[in-house]
């Protein structure tokens, strides 16, 4: 839970946020996504993740100030939730991709990316077929 790994150091905070499994993998997609997503359409693009465990980190996501829950009004009149990054959220972008640079040079594992859906990374070489840090 992002509040109750709060520290009296922001940084510490931020790390506990980023460190809890599935954040970065959330927060890649909705970045990714370039707008907003519904909660089905962030479990497909993650793959991997429950929906037990997708509605507990966006919860910490939200909470920590880096995604927006947002109602949203269909032409039909249905209502329906979708979730965006925040200012905040959205100026992570940089450091992840930093920090994914250093994990590729740090283990240089060739097909890291293919296999892990990263292809829609900036990391990704589609003419090469490998991380551009492999």
């Amino acid at each position: 839970m992002a509040y109750q790994n709060r520290t009296s150091c922001p940084t510490l905070s931020l790390f506990h946020i980023l460190g809890e499994r599935w954040s970065i993998p959330a927060i890649e997609t909705l970045y990714y996504s370039k707008g907003n997503m519904q909660f089905n359409s962030i479990l497909e693009e993650i793959g991997s993740i429950t929906p037990k465990n997708l509605s507990g980190c966006l919860k910490n996501l939200i909470e920590s100030g880096l995604v927006e829950k947002r109602t949203i009004t269909y032409m039909n009149s249905a209502q329906g939730t979708e979730y965006g990054l925040t200012k905040n959220g959205r100026l992570l972008e940089k450091y992840i991709m930093e920090i994914k640079r250093m994990g590729t040079r740090w283990y240089k594992l060739d097909n890291l990316c293919q296999s892990n859906r990263c292809s829609k990374c900036p990391l990704f070489s589609k003419e090469k077929n490998v991380c551009v840090f492999a």
